[in-house]
């Protein structure tokens, strides 16, 4: 859509050169501008022509280079349907942090990793508590006697288990536990900072290109008025020929100053969410 948009400003660029050839060679036929005048407009269709092919040459590259990310052959049409004009958004960085925070995958990998090393603390610190065993068995004799009448016997047997001494053992390993913990938490803050850096880049960037977007619109407005002007002072013999010119120039400037601040704007609202 880039591509196409700077194509647009390449045909408005050739439109304006072409008329002003058109004018000047009226000019020159009445004798009124020197041949010098219709040399510089030709320069001028020229060099918007080759601007323009090179437009076109993009905007094909660009197609290409979609169907290649969507895994189709790159020379298959393609038409992208256009975003319509885009509306400046007002968002809150505390927002987006807050937001980034509960919804980064990332952090919440890191949350489950916490989570488990704290779990594992609390297994480490099973070693130094007693245990209790309890089991249970029964036999069956073929063979009974007025001693044993019954065939089929039951024992019970319970055991209890103080840990006095492990040589440190269970210590060692709540000690490593905890230090799991603490590296699990430390690697967490520092993520959640590279996360935070990543939304506030993403946003700085959106404040600004919305800000190049306002500029740009209404330098626009004032670059295409001064060609008017420029126009009609060559028409009426008062302007000049290179007046025209340089005013066509920054008209192109201000236009693709506009193209680049639009889609600079859509671009980084994605970063944005993305970051978020």
């Amino acid at each position: 859509l880039q591509a196409e948009a700077f194509r647009d400003v390449a045909h408005e660029t050739l439109d304006a050169v072409e008329e002003h050839l058109r004018v000047a060679r009226l000019h020159y036929e009445a004798g009124t501008v020197p041949h010098l005048d219709v040399l510089r407009a030709e320069v001028a269709v020229a060099d918007a022509r080759q601007r323009l092919v090179r437009a076109e040459n993009a905007v094909s590259l660009a197609k290409a280079a979609l169907n290649n990310v969507m895994g189709v052959d790159v020379n298959q049409p393609v038409e992208v349907a256009p975003v319509g004009e885009y509306s400046p958004v007002h968002l809150e960085l505390r927002t987006l942090l807050e937001q980034a925070e509960r919804s980064r995958p990332e952090l919440r990998a890191m949350d489950l990793r916490i989570e488990m090393a704290r779990r594992g603390v609390h297994l480490a610190k099973q070693g130094r508590l007693p245990g209790m065993a309890l089991t249970a068995s029964y036999d069956w004799l073929q063979e009974t006697s007025e001693f044993g009448p019954e065939n089929l016997s039951w024992t019970v047997t319970m055991g209890l288990t103080l840990p006095l001494f492990d040589s440190g053992e269970t210590s060692a390993k709540v000690a490593q536990a905890q230090s799991d913990v603490r590296a699990a938490e430390a690697a967490r803050e520092q993520l959640r900072q590279g996360v935070a850096l990543e939304v506030r880049q993403a946003y700085l960037n959106l404040q600004e290109a919305q800000a190049r977007l306002q500029a740009s619109a209404k330098s626009v407005e004032e670059a295409r008025e001064v060609l008017r002007l420029a126009h009609a002072r060559y028409d009426t013999g008062v302007g000049t020929s290179v007046e025209v010119t340089d005013a066509v120039t920054a008209m192109t400037v201000a236009r693709s100053n506009y193209v680049n601040a639009v889609y600079d704007c859509q671009i980084s609202l994605a970063m944005v969410e993305e970051a978020i």
